[in-house]
C-alpha cells in the first residue's frame, strides 16, 4: 500500500519511492578555460546582520563537454551580492570584463560575452565538495568578446 498524501501534489510524490541523491558538482580542469556567460539569475535578497543584499549567480559555460550530462557543456556559476560599489566582488567582476561602473548596470549586457580564465578547483572544508571557482582576477584581459562597444 502507497503512502497517500492529503496535499495536493504539482508532481509526483516524494513519498513514492523516491530516493534522494547528494549532487556533486562537475568540475574543470584548473588551468585556463574559455567561458561564455549564459544567463544571470535572480536569487533574491539575502538577510544578513549587515542589512539586506539582492543576490544574484552569473551562469557561465565552459568549452569542455560535460561527462554528467552527455551533449551539455560543464557549467560554472558564480554567485555574489548585486552591489554596483567599484570595491564590490560584482563591481570588480564587471570591470574585469570591460564593463563601465555607472549609478545604473543592465544585467542583461552580460548574456553572451565570452572569455578566457584561469580556473582553480577547492575543496569546501564545509561540505567536504571540489568546486570549480574563477575571480576577476582571473579573468585574461585580451580575451574579452561580446562587451558592448559603449563599454569598451
Amino acid at each position: 500500500m502507497a503512502f497517500e498524501s492529503k496535499y495536493k501534489s504539482q508532481g509526483t510524490s516524494y513519498a513514492a519511492g523516491t530516493v534522494l541523491e547528494r549532487t556533486v558538482p562537475e568540475t574543470l580542469d584548473e588551468g585556463v578555460t574559455h567561458l561564455v556567460i549564459t544567463d544571470v539569475v535572480n536569487d533574491g535578497v539575502k538577510h544578513s546582520p549587515w542589512g539586506d543584499n539582492p543576490r544574484l549567480t552569473i551562469v557561465m559555460e565552459s568549452t569542455t563537454p560535460s561527462k554528467k550530462y552527455p551533449g551539455k557543456k560543464v557549467t560554472l556559476r558564480k554567485a555574489m551580492n548585486a552591489v554596483l560599489g567599484p570595491q564590490s566582488n560584482f563591481g570588480l567582476f564587471i570591470q574585469a570584463l570591460g564593463f563601465e561602473i555607472g549609478k545604473k548596470f543592465e544585467v542583461i549586457s552580460l548574456q553572451g560575452v565570452s572569455f578566457d580564465a584561469v580556473v582553480k578547483n577547492t575543496l569546501s572544508e564545509k561540505t567536504e565538495t571540489l568546486y570549480s571557482n574563477i575571480t576577476h582576477e582571473s579573468i585574461i584581459p585580451g580575451t574579452i568578446k561580446g562587451v558592448p562597444a559603449q563599454q569598451v
